[in-house]
């Protein structure tokens, strides 16, 4: 078993099995790919002592698991605020970008707040897991979703929340510790995965981006997703998830939905 989503080669990154799709071979999931946009935009930040404040990930295509490229523009340059576009190339053609908007911190001198109570754990809930249960007589093919560790706190209720944790025990890029901008990335692309409502009346989605408000970054290995999702009879929807970290929260993320039921092509 490889020890990192991707190993570099010079300019470009080679995915392994710990970054590929339950939905197919030869796909990755949305999470890796996500986190090495959100690496781009640290690189081209580097020095500037600027935030990422919003981080939006577009899905053009699926992203294959053949060599990948970077390409990273800034767009707007201040002293306050700073906005930079990166692509996710394969073959030369863009299948994934990114924008983030960096904002430079300033201290406030008020303390920070939070107006909905944390949810529980990670400490105190069982192991979970994501993809079909086994009395469904279906089986997802391993990938990144099956090597990250994963603990669910039970509905309250019907229509609660649902509240997921995750810890991904493994790096993004072969020799490099994952930074916490990079592991928000990749865990934030399971809000819709995790919400409730996501298999009543046997519908099933997927999401075509990913938008995450940060306050600040995650302290720790955890992550939680205090996440839910609304649908219209078109088939089109949100999920959204209030993100937390073992100290508190850290911001909101959000996803456009789109059912796969009747598709088409």
């Amino acid at each position: 078993m490889a020890e990192a989503a991707f190993v570099r080669q010079g300019e470009r990154f080679l995915p392994t099995e710990l970054a590929e799709s339950p939905w197919g071979a030869g796909m990755l999931h949305g999470g890796p790919p996500a986190a090495l946009l959100a690496r781009a935009v640290e690189l081209d930040a580097t020095g500037t002592g600027l935030q990422v404040a919003r981080l939006t990930v577009d899905l053009f295509s699926p992203v294959p698991t053949s060599a990948l490229a970077l390409r990273c523009q800034t767009v707007r340059e201040g002293r306050r605020i700073r906005v930079v576009d990166t692509d996710l190339l394969a073959d030369g053609k863009a299948v994934a970008g990114a924008r983030a908007v960096l904002l430079r911190p300033a201290e406030l001198g008020a303390p920070a707040r939070a107006p909905w109570p944390r949810p529980p754990g990670p400490e105190g809930l069982e192991p979970g897991h994501l993809g079909p249960r086994p009395e469904e007589g279906r089986a997802w093919r391993p990938g990144f979703h099956s090597q990250i560790e994963i603990r669910r706190a039970a509905f309250e209720h019907e229509g609660a929340a649902a509240v997921a944790w995750f810890r991904i025990p493994f790096s993004l890029v072969e020799g490099e510790a994952m930074t916490p901008l990079q592991r928000l990335a990749a865990t934030c692309d399971f809000v819709h995965g995790t919400s409730n409502g996501g298999r009543r009346n046997s519908l099933e989605f997927i999401n075509v981006d990913s938008t995450i408000s940060i306050q600040r970054l995650p302290a720790g290995e955890w992550i939680g997703l205090q996440s839910e999702k609304s649908y219209e009879q078109t088939g089109i929807g949100v999920a959204m998830a209030l993100v937390w970290d073992e100290e508190g929260l850290l911001g909101r993320a959000t996803q456009s939905i789109l059912s796969n039921a009747g598709r088409r092509s």
